[in-house]
């Protein structure tokens, strides 16, 4: 073939290519490219079909393999521990009582734990297991496969994550991400292999964002089959994601907020015809409100089906609804009609409410007389006594019988004390508005304002309201004085109160209150026959609001208890940032041990993003607002629907728990993660959809990676760690370890070991929790006896409640008055006690509390901190703080706690003083300047002082110096009031060499705890301590700054506002510094480094001694001790003649930014 004509004949020189062809082939010879280029194709068509195939089945292949490895990670080793694990003790037994059909009692909707008793029906279980925590399951509980049942409804949330990605129209590769992190979230894994109710709740939450992105999708074809079909599907997933937790609720929001925008949008479209239009709410109301309440109030209606039987919840419910249980006491071989003289229990009628009840203690404040509540449980302080008024005849046992009707005037005396119920014009404790009701006096003693009129609103079984019957007869007791009636509303007293239901007197008469409706429950009268008051059913719906309204009262009672530590709460900051996990069970060797902890990548990648969204959106609408109109409508549409949806939903499902009171955990996070990872992928897909392939399968790829290696790094939590706490230790945060090995030394006792672990941070203390103490030294055997778990929580409890009690109530310092002191002598005056002597007086008889003076607060939390922080630095140093207590010729005294040459710290001092004394008139008129609250007609005033200081020196020049002191001044009357007080403090760091992230880091702590309370207090007290530390002689600040106030008092904010502030600033020093001084301080350094340190040191020195007022004010305060406030300066110090840094070095920047401050953040 001639080739010449190849490119005259009209042919594009491009389909003919020239190829120089191989040996035995003439010279100038060619063949037509395309004809090889034919042959390959033919080649790569057998290797690519089946990737062809592969990806025109992805829809199938994908969700399939997703879903294989997630019954896969769900069910793996899932009985590998036979023990009852942390919450499977509270679900576990729920789903027995099913089996049993005892009624029972618990804060969340039934759904959830009918499905755990489904599944023990289904494993052959007969409900007998009582499920204790920690106790091996028996051989006849199938435990595993109530457990599988469970980590079903996990796994299927996996292929919801699928589809429900592809549903908001992310590109194939986001679906893959999306669902990978929802695959290999280390948390959902663990969760869903217990029995609980989180993979359920999980599972609902998913299907109700995957209908409603479903539903949404429809929006162009509406009233179509497949638009209503997602429709009522959406409003089913509602109802059944509220019937597990409540916490379901905040998705029946989202798609409210959804339906809401949707109408709106839908009203404005002028075209629509009204009719249409109201089709769609129609619509709308019977999808999204009345299927998910049928669905909702179905769930109760089958709880109250199957649980036929008396059981442990009772006393929740109404007179009525009790009585038709089966097995029941209530009003079984009752006297039917009450008499003056029968005892009697009585029901509050409100939803929800409980047993009129009364029990020795006494209100705190008001009357200080016995207390009068509510009560949800059956016990002997329930019992009253109907007796006639102090008006009529005593009541006499013999005398004829005379029946309490409406309008007879009555007392009830309380039966275990004898006291009269009682009310008078003293405000109730919590609800100010309305009366205190007490129990006062007893039968002889008294007066009329122990009278009450009955006045009977209803009775179910007659008309004849002249006698009241026990269950069916509802009555009022109207105060015969004040005119108030008995109410019980769903307010939970505090913990003084045992978080039982307020009672009080209201004053507003409204009859139809149900909350002021009271029934004789049970009734015992020897005089009278027991008799049947009948069979009266209690109306479903009634039932329904009753038990909803109790679920309420008493899931707002699981609040905090302030003198109880809970190792395994944790707050709502702490969620995101994964800053804290959850220790599932025991931590012995011989258990399988379990830990609630996320993948880290998936944690920080979808909390950045949330942020990261909010930017995104700012940055949209500041352009849209300015006139640039690049994106589409379908981009409008993909940007709301896709990501502020999802973004929503997760400040829907995470900020409530901020703002709620009660007890929070690691496992509340988890329906808000989910938004978060489709908020993740939103923000991925949306960035990455204009890169090349090839750039985008590489960073898809490396994520993949990521969210797959950090679940294989942590696989251990999820699947069990088996054998001894040894080998899993790597897992363990360097601080803790460290601590840990500090304790094996032989000096150090178990209870130290353990108080060790309640004192390191919470994100490092839960990891060890309960965990096995360090083997004892070779050579030493031990025989260990291991007691019961019940045996050891109540000797713990037992030991530790002692301990905190003689901390507490001991004070060495300030020795009690003696007795020669107490009583005065022949012709000597009474002097009143000093403060340093009430406070000892308080102490002992009731320890220190929140209504405690805020000296003694203040002592107190300073005390809890320095060992807490002592602590701390030991485990970093490897050494022991010597701890020399010393006391104060003039009143008071202190602990210093010093370590020298240590591994890491050449000198560090934490101290806390607690002085008493007298301020003379002349200290008083030079206060004054301050505190114009100081008295200035006084000769003189008692005073407190309280504070902690602390500096640390460490060896290594790379690692700064750091400075801390929080401190109190009160000034008290002569009768022990307060007469003025105020705050100080501050805390600053100090480097030799400068590392920017250092100074950042430290600083950003400390203004995340400024802004807590005040966004102004940061950029104020920076300034301040910028101004503070300036060291004049030398034109440069002492450090690189911090935060310094002083004299914050009544002018500036309240008492409790102010030591708030305190005790976030000092709780945010250990976060502070600790990952500073484990960053630097085993960094390599040379001589002149060294000489270097030891040269600012002097400058340190210079400041202290020369322009410190703390320093000089305590040098010049007779009694003072020397050591104590010397304890700042450093080890070693060196002064040398006109030294000059190296100009450019990193010394000379280190001085450079000195005398000029920075803004670190």
């Amino acid at each position: 073939m001639a080739t010449s004509n190849a490119t005259t004949t009209g042919i594009d020189a491009g389909d003919l290519r020239r190829r120089n062809v191989g040996n035995g082939q003439p010279n100038g010879s060619f063949v037509p490219a395309n004809l090889t280029e034919q042959l390959d194709d033919k080649t790569k068509q057998k290797t690519n079909s089946f990737l062809h195939t592969l990806d025109d089945y992805e829809f199938l292949i994908a969700p399939i393999i997703f879903t294989a490895l997630a019954f896969f990670t769900r069910m793996w080793k899932i009985g590998i521990s036979n023990i009852v694990t942390w919450d499977e003790a509270h679900f576990g037994k729920f789903g027995s009582h099913y089996l049993k059909r005892e009624f029972y009692f618990d804060v969340h909707p039934p759904l959830g734990k009918m499905l755990v008793g489904l599944s023990g029906y289904l494993a052959g279980y007969n409900g007998s297991f009582e499920f204790k925590s920690g106790e091996k399951y028996p051989e006849d509980v199938d435990y595993q496969f109530m457990r599988i049942f469970n980590a079903a409804f996990g796994a299927l949330c996996i292929p919801l994550a699928y589809f429900t990605a592809k549903e908001l129209h992310f590109r194939r590769s986001t679906v893959w991400l999306v669902t990978l992190m929802v695959l290999f979230e280390n948390s959902y894994t663990t969760i869903s292999r217990f029995i609980l109710l989180d993979s359920m709740l999980l599972f609902f939450t998913f299907t109700t964002v995957f209908t409603w992105a479903k539903f949404h999708n429809q929006r162009h074809d509406p009233f179509s089959p497949s638009w209503g079909f997602w429709l009522f599907m959406t409003g089913i997933s509602i109802g059944c994601v509220c019937s597990v937790k409540w916490v379901g609720m905040f998705g029946t929001a989202l798609v409210g907020l959804y339906t809401i925008e949707d109408l709106w949008n839908k009203f404005g479209d002028l075209k629509m015809p009204k009719v249409e239009f109201g089709a769609h709410v129609a619509f709308r109301v019977v999808g999204l409100i009345v299927i998910p309440m049928i669905v909702y109030m179905f769930t109760f209606w089958m709880h109250f089906l199957v649980l036929e039987n008396s059981g442990p919840g009772d006393a929740q419910m109404s007179s009525l609804f009790q009585a038709n249980l089966k097995g029941t006491e209530v009003g079984k071989d009752s006297p039917l009609e009450v008499a003056f003289g029968s005892r009697a229990t009585l029901k509050n009628m409100g939803y929800g409410g409980g047993l009129l009840h009364s029990h020795v203690q006494t209100y705190p404040e008001g009357s200080g007389q016995q207390q009068i509540t509510c009560y949800h449980h059956k016990d002997a302080n329930n019992d009253w006594f109907f007796y006639p008024n102090r008006n009529e005849p005593e009541f006499d046992p013999e005398a004829p019988i005379k029946y309490v009707g409406n309008g007879a005037e009555i007392r009830l005396i309380h039966a275990q004390t004898g006291r009269n119920l009682h009310s008078h014009q003293v405000a109730a404790p919590v609800t100010k508005a309305d009366y205190e009701v007490s129990c006062y006096g007893n039968v002889t003693i008294g007066d009329t304002k122990d009278h009450w009129l009955v006045e009977v609103v209803d009775d179910a079984a007659s008309r004849d309201w002249s006698k009241v019957r026990t269950l069916t007869t509802s009555f009022r007791l109207k105060h015969r004085d004040l005119g108030c009636y008995l109410r019980a509303g769903n307010v939970n007293l505090p913990q003084w109160g045992f978080k039982q239901i307020e009672t009080t007197c209201v004053k507003e008469n409204k009859p139809r209150d149900k909350y002021t409706h009271w029934n004789v429950e049970s009734h015992w009268n020897e005089k009278l026959p027991a008799s049947d008051p009948g069979s009266y059913k209690s109306p479903f719906f009634r039932d329904f609001i009753h038990l909803n309204v109790a679920m309420m009262t008493s899931n707002n009672a699981l609040v905090p208890d302030p003198d109880k530590q809970d190792d395994l709460a944790s707050k709502p900051w702490q969620w995101p940032l994964l800053n804290v996990g959850l220790r599932m069970c025991g931590w012995d060797d011989n258990i399988v041990k379990y830990y609630l902890l996320g993948n880290p990548f998936v944690y920080w990648a979808s909390t950045a993003s949330l942020f990261f969204f909010i930017g995104m959106f700012a940055w949209y609408a500041i352009r849209w607002q300015r006139g640039f109109d690049e994106l589409t409508w379908k981009d409008l549409d993909q940007f709301q629907y896709a990501g502020i949806y999802p973004a929503i939903g997760w400040f829907l499902h995470y900020l409530p728990f901020i703002a709620m009171a009660r007890v929070t955990y690691v496992h509340h996070y988890y329906p808000a993660l989910y938004f978060a990872i489709l908020t993740f992928g939103f923000c991925i897909d949306w960035c990455t959809s204009r890169l090349p392939k090839t750039a985008e399968w590489g960073l898809y790829t490396a994520l993949y990676g990521v969210v797959i290696f950090m679940f294989w790094l942590f696989r251990a939590f999820c699947f069990g760690m088996v054998g001894s706490n040894q080998q899993w230790k790597h897992l363990r945060p360097p601080l803790v370890e460290a601590a840990l090995r500090s304790c094996t030394k032989s000096q150090r006792s178990p209870a130290f070991r353990n108080a060790l672990r309640q004192r390191i941070a919470p994100s490092q203390r839960r990891c060890v929790s309960g965990g096995r103490e360090p083997p004892v030294s070779p050579g030493k055997h031990q025989k260990i006896t291991v007691w019961a778990p019940k045996t050891r929580i109540a000797v713990g409890i037992v030991f530790i409640g002692s301990l905190i009690y003689s901390m507490a109530t001991a004070d060495k310092h300030v020795p009690p008055p003696t007795q020669d002191s107490q009583l005065p002598k022949s012709g000597q005056q009474l002097e009143s006690p000093s403060i340093a002597e009430r406070d000892v007086l308080a102490k002992r008889e009731s320890g220190v509390t929140q209504n405690s003076p805020m000296r003694l607060r203040m002592e107190q939390f300073i005390k809890q901190k320095q060992q807490e922080i002592v602590r701390a630095l030991e485990a970093v140093d490897g050494h022991k703080f010597h701890i020399d207590e010393w006391e104060r010729p003039n009143g008071g005294g202190g602990i210093s706690c010093v370590l020298q040459d240590g591994n890491v710290f050449e000198k560090a001092g934490v101290n806390i003083s607690v002085v008493y004394g007298t301020l003379p008139r002349a200290a008083i008129s030079k206060m004054r300047v301050n505190h114009k609250a100081l008295d200035p007609d006084v000769e003189s005033l008692e005073f407190f002082a309280s504070g902690l200081s602390l500096v640390l020196h460490p060896k290594n020049p790379m690692a700064p110096t750091v400075h801390l002191n929080y401190r109190y001044f009160e000034t008290a009357n002569s009768d022990g009031t307060t007469n003025a007080w105020w705050f100080g403090g501050g805390t600053d760091l100090t480097p030799s060499y400068l590392f920017d992230e250092d100074a950042i880091h430290f600083h950003r702590t400390i203004k995340e705890a400024c802004d807590s309370h005040d966004k102004n207090y940061y950029s104020r007290f920076k300034k301040w301590c910028d101004e503070y530390f300036y060291v004049k002689h030398r034109e440069e600040t002492r450090g690189v700054g911090g935060i310094f106030f002083d004299d914050l008092d009544e002018s500036e904010k309240d008492q409790e506002s102010l030591f708030a502030f305190c005790q976030t600033c000092l709780n945010a020093f250990l976060p502070s510094y600790l990952p500073i001084i484990e960053k630097r301080k085993d960094m390599p350094f040379t001589v002149k480094e060294k000489q270097w340190q030891q040269l600012r040191r002097g400058r340190y020195v210079e400041f202290n001694l020369v322009h410190d007022r703390g320093t000089a004010f305590g040098l010049n305060t007779p009694g003072a001790r020397v050591e104590s406030i010397l304890m700042s300066l450093p080890l070693t110090a060196r002064w040398q003649y006109q030294h000059e840094p190296e100009k450019g070095g990193r010394e000379d920047r280190l001085v450079q930014v000195l005398k000029k401050p920075v803004e670190w953040v």
